[in-house]
């Protein structure tokens, strides 16, 4: 926030008498570079410098000053003896409304002359004032002082007549500390004994510390810190807070902890609970009961229904109950496995040993599964001898070849060194090491396979397949590893009869140094990790675009503390 000012001296007459030590001061304030707008404070100071120098005067503050378009008019009252004739400058503080300390601008403005204060009435007879190193004696009338002015009077503010001294009339007008012989009688001291006769109205805080301080009258608002209160003055319960003792209790108060004689009628609506035996009232014999009530030591006949709404305990082994039970069972043994409902026992729910044979589901034989009391196991012998035993059926079950074809059987021409097999919903993938080969075939019926492509190293766009071995499927893509090409091919299967070279990584090639004997690839996600045998190394690539796998990782044997990849 800065400000630029004009500075205009309040106009008078000539005569000097008529001026008073008013001036009116016009700025312009800029608040973050624009004119401001609104209300602000403002205060005023006079310095004899342009920066440090010494204060002239007391403050001057203009509350609640309209500022429009950045400019503002105030009007400054100084008094006299600011303006001597020296050099003077405004200093500015300006503020929100009310709100916060005050910002002082930078730089202070100087006070220029104004046209009244180059022209003194004393220096008439002069013909030049403006220009007036001095006024001669003759140039000074009757009667009045002799004084010389060595300075110019463009600074002068207000001058008087010498002909009579000037009296400080007003109190805008004295400077320093009245003494107390100066004050009238009507006004109170510090350090006096006064006496207010008039009814004086204390806003802020009251604060009487002699303990012989003596107010009369009525107290009103809170009495924290009031001791020796007399019960007697204190007749509104109501004000009193904390808890009365009980030596400040009447006779007829009754106490808790003391003995009661209560000689009027009492009503005691809540439960009456009197736990000492030498209570008066006394206990009801059971001679006295009448025959329907039940007895805690005796046998009772319930012949009513009765619904006991919180938790039943009965202990004793003999209790009888008919009827039928509902809910839960937790905690009932020695169930009937006849009432139990169909369905499946689970095997965390046997018991161990519970279990030492299994019927066949048409309940002959009722041991088609025999467990012996040694845990031997027999199925078709209830007495095994063996851990597991079978004596009937067929021990062994033989492997079906439902489809085999080898390398040059009718259209399957590179499958020489088949070293690897992966497969995708009804695609089988496999690669063959010697013909750095891949062959797609279509599985959909297991017992008559179809061909669906083959992909041998040097055909079109595949160039990187010699020793291929390693393969791994993520949806639609095969990635192939050949170890003879040092390198990892990404193919598009999504058309099997006719692949697609999506992407080929080769060792040494754009970053990719650690291939050298590429054998394996595994996939999870977007990760593909790639063992290379001669480097002793794991490469990690991104393959979420897999036309443009990218490096994020290597792990080596040797490096970074693993030492255990040697052959990877």
């Amino acid at each position: 926030m800065y400000l630029t000012a004009l500075l205009a001296l309040a106009a008078g007459a000539l005569n000097l008498h008529a001026q008073g030590t008013a001036f009116t001061y016009q700025g312009r304030l800029n608040d973050a570079g624009s004119p401001a707008a609104g209300i602000y404070d403002l205060r005023f100071a006079i310095y004899d410098a342009a920066s440090g120098g010494a204060q002239q005067g007391g403050w001057l503050t203009s509350s609640a000053t309209a500022v429009s378009n950045g400019l503002f008019t105030v009007a400054l009252d100084f008094g006299p003896g600011v303006f001597t004739g020296a050099g003077r400058w405004l200093e500015i503080g300006v503020r929100t409304n009310g709100s916060g300390t005050f910002a002082t601008l930078t730089p202070r403005q100087p006070i220029m002359p104004a046209p009244y204060a180059m022209y003194s009435a004393n220096a008439g007879s002069a013909a030049a004032a403006s220009t007036a190193g001095s006024v001669p004696a003759a140039g000074i009338g009757a009667g009045t002082a002799n004084i010389s002015i060595t300075g110019s009077a463009l600074i002068a503010s207000y001058a008087s007549m010498a002909s009579s001294a000037y009296t400080a009339d007003t109190a805008t007008n004295l400077v320093g500390k009245v003494s107390d012989a100066q004050l009238p009688a009507n006004a109170a001291r510090l350090a006096g004994t006064n006496l207010f006769t008039g009814t004086n109205a204390f806003t802020g805080i009251l604060i009487a510390t002699n303990p012989a301080n003596r107010i009369a009258g009525a107290f009103t608002g809170n009495g924290t810190g009031l001791t020796n209160i007399s019960a007697l003055t204190a007749v509104n319960a109501t004000n009193l807070i904390g808890s009365v003792t009980d030596a400040q209790l009447p006779a007829n108060a009754a106490r808790l902890a003391g003995t009661n004689v209560f000689t009027a009628t009492n009503v005691f609506t809540g439960i009456l609970i009197a736990t000492n035996p030498a209570n008066q009232f006394g206990t009801i014999a059971d001679a006295q009961l009448p025959a329907t009530a039940a007895r805690l030591a005796g046998t009772n006949l319930f012949t009513g229904t009765n619904a006991f709404t919180g938790i039943v305990i009965a202990t004793n082994p003999a209790n009888r109950i008919a009827g039928t039970f509902t809910g839960n069972g937790t905690g009932l043994t020695n169930l009937n496995a006849v009432a139990l409902a169909a369905g499946s026992i689970t095997a965390d729910k046997l018991a161990p040993g519970a279990v030492t044979y299994l019927g066949a589901p048409d309940g002959s034989p009722t041991n088609a599964l025999q467990v012996g009391p040694n845990g031997l196991v027999g199925i078709g012998t209830a007495a095994p001898a063996a851990g597991l035993q079978i004596t009937s059926g067929a021990a062994i079950t033989t492997a079906t070849v439902l489809f085999q074809v080898q390398d040059g059987a009718g259209a399957y021409t590179n499958l020489a060194g088949a070293s690897m097999a992966a497969v995708s919903g009804n695609l089988l993938a496999v690669s063959s090491y010697t013909d750095g080969a891949v062959t797609l075939v279509d599985i959909g019926n297991p017992s008559s396979p179809v061909l669906s492509a083959q992909i041998w190293d040097g055909t079109g766009a595949f160039t990187n397949l010699a020793g291929a071995s390693g393969l791994a499927w993520t949806g639609p893509n095969l990635v192939v590893a050949a170890a003879g090409d040092n390198a990892v091919t990404i193919i598009s299967a999504a058309n099997p009869a006719s692949p697609v070279k999506l992407a080929a990584l080769r060792d040494g090639v754009n970053g990719w140094n650690d291939l050298n004997g590429a054998r394996a690839v595994a996939i999870s996600g977007n990760l593909l990790a790639i063992g290379a045998v001669t480097d002793s190394a794991v490469t990690l690539a991104d393959i979420s675009n897999p036309a443009a796998p990218v490096l994020r990782g290597l792990i080596k044997d040797g490096f970074n503390g693993f030492t255990n990849l040697a052959g990877a």
